[in-house]
């Protein structure tokens, strides 16, 4: 069920839940039993180096002129997530006095939640008294490392090579280039992943690579770093240099990208500094 209606009135607080061969329930606001639930079974906690909290929020079907406690008890067999990937903040579990609803805090540890990795924290609710509602028992927070960037613009790029075929010419070299938005966010490409070898400097004349398309990088930025898979070069693939840094410097601006072309040995690294 995707909804529920809550409708409070001066005696009752009802809470209807329409399904195949469920029955209408009547909870008295008043005397009725007291029934804890979860608004919702799911629930994301994106982790960035800033503060990353979700916030999980708890109804409780009748009043108290005190605050209520409950607590939340991990499910080791659905849980995914290492304990010290979160923390609980247990001075929130409560329902205060005179309310229907509350919320309790779960917070990312964002050292302890890998790049492209995403956790599952499996919680079951227990209430101090009463029950907990049938299928509303149980939630399941998805845990990832998330830095929302927009790094699309124009940059100067300043490119040192370790190994092309004109060395010691053409080396550093520095020129104005524009990163793209790619598809998805956090994704990027460049148009010469060389910082200009390959469209304006010895290897486009030499060997016609001037606007290939295979000199195209497509590539992540996510948290400070820099990444890609399955990319290729006009002679084959391209890699991210072993040992090299592939950063995004989010006081700064700067990017930073370490290639290494396997086929033939190119080898270099680029620094993009905003414009």
């Amino acid at each position: 069920m995707k909804n529920i209606f809550i409708k409070l009135s001066l005696v009752l607080f009802m809470a209807t839940f329409v399904g195949c061969g469920e029955e209408t329930t009547t909870y008295d606001v008043n005397n009725g039993d007291t029934v804890f639930f979860f608004f919702s079974n799911a629930a994301n906690l994106p982790v960035s180096p800033d503060e990353s909290i979700a916030e999980i929020k708890v109804g409780v079907t009748t009043k108290s002129d005190a605050d209520r406690t409950y607590t939340v008890t991990v499910d080791a067999e659905a849980t995914t997530a290492p304990a010290n990937s979160y923390v609980i903040n247990a001075s929130s579990l409560l329902i205060p006095a005179g309310e229907f609803t509350g919320e309790f805090d779960v917070e990312g540890v964002f050292e302890n939640v890998p790049d492209g990795v995403s956790y599952v924290l499996s919680l079951d609710l227990t209430p101090s008294s009463g029950y907990a509602m049938a299928g509303k028992e149980k939630v399941n927070i998805t845990i990832f490392r998330s830095c929302p960037t927009s790094l699309a613009g124009m940059y100067s790029v300043t490119t040192t090579y370790a190994f092309h075929d004109f060395l010691p010419d053409f080396n550093p070299h520095t020129m104005n280039v524009e990163i793209f938005a790619g598809t998805g966010a956090n994704n990027y490409y460049v148009n010469d992943f060389s910082g200009g070898l390959y469209s304006v400097g010895p290897y486009c004349p030499a060997y016609n690579t001037c606007s290939l398309a295979a000199n195209r990088l497509n590539f992540s930025v996510n948290c400070g770093v820099v990444s890609w898979v399955n990319q290729v070069e006009p002679y084959g693939p391209l890699e991210m240099l072993t040992g090299g840094v592939n950063s995004y410097n989010s006081e700064t601006g700067v990017i930073t990208i370490s290639f290494f072309a396997t086929t033939y040995g190119e080898e270099g690294v680029s620094v993009y500094t905003p414009l």
